[in-house]
């Protein structure tokens, strides 16, 4: 599971923080969790318990303020909107969060919304909405119940998405994720913004925590090349100098067949 450090964090943060890695390091001594590769990219995460196949709820009402971490979040004079998709946030054996584990929704706040899309809040306005993410376990099972736990991820990433689109009045707007938010991010792109007005709209798309092969990408939204460039997508991955990347070269490929 990787792990990013920032600095800068309230008290309460840096507590949370601390609650995780304990609680991570006694699951991984117990053996209740196996380590995924650095592709899980996992940057923090809630624990919950449970069998695989438990329902996982009914849909969110993106109407309601309650199912956005943000919503329009900084000062009505920014021009721009950011449209922020979380990455997994929930260790579980269950393969979807349920909307009403107020436990996972909160520590995805404090640990997404309140680290990682502030980077964003000098210049637009912030939406990020929760949604029923697939878990560590359904990110180890890809092949399996897992896709069918991101397909159910993605219909929420997409209703969020249009619901935001309603009360953007046409202003620019970035579409930004990581690790599972990245997937569900390029998903959005091919699926409701290529080849339709919402991609003369797109400022960029940056979607770092994965592999993603040039030829997975639409055809009118290509690689950003230049500083300047528009209406473009930005990925990256990190790792440590020693690292062997050819399972995780291969994975992507294979994901994007």
């Amino acid at each position: 599971v990787q792990r990013h450090r920032t600095t800068g964090y309230s008290a309460s943060h840096r507590e949370a923080s601390h609650y995780d890695r304990q609680r991570m390091k006694a699951l991984h001594r117990s053996g209740a969790i196996t380590l995924v590769s650095l592709a899980a990219s996992v940057t923090t995460s809630a624990f919950a318990a449970g069998a695989g196949l438990e329902d996982s709820g009914p849909a969110p009402d993106y109407t309601q303020n309650a199912n956005w971490a943000l919503r329009g979040t900084t000062a009505e004079t920014q021009k721009t909107d950011v449209f922020y998709i979380h990455p997994t946030t929930y260790v579980a054996e269950v393969f979807n969060q349920r909307m009403d584990d107020t436990q996972a929704r909160e520590w995805t706040r404090a640990s997404v919304a309140d680290r990682q899309v502030s980077a964003f809040s000098a210049c637009c306005h912030l939406f990020m909405p929760f949604y029923r993410q697939a878990s560590t376990r359904a990110f180890q099972e890809r092949d399996g119940r897992g896709a069918l736990a991101y397909d159910l991820a993605y219909t929420d990433v997409e209703r969020a998405f249009r619901s935001w689109e309603v009360q953007s009045e046409g202003r620019p707007f970035i579409i930004a994720g990581h690790s599972q938010g990245a997937l569900h991010g390029l998903r959005l792109l091919k699926n409701a913004i290529s080849g339709t007005p919402l991609a003369e709209r797109l400022v960029a798309a940056y979607l770092p925590g994965i592999g993603m092969p040039i030829g997975a990408l639409p055809e009118d939204i290509g690689p950003c090349l230049t500083p300047k460039q528009t209406r473009c997508i930005a990925s990256w991955n990190a790792f440590t100098p020693q690292a062997d990347v050819s399972v995780w070269a291969k994975r992507s490929v294979d994901d994007y067949a």
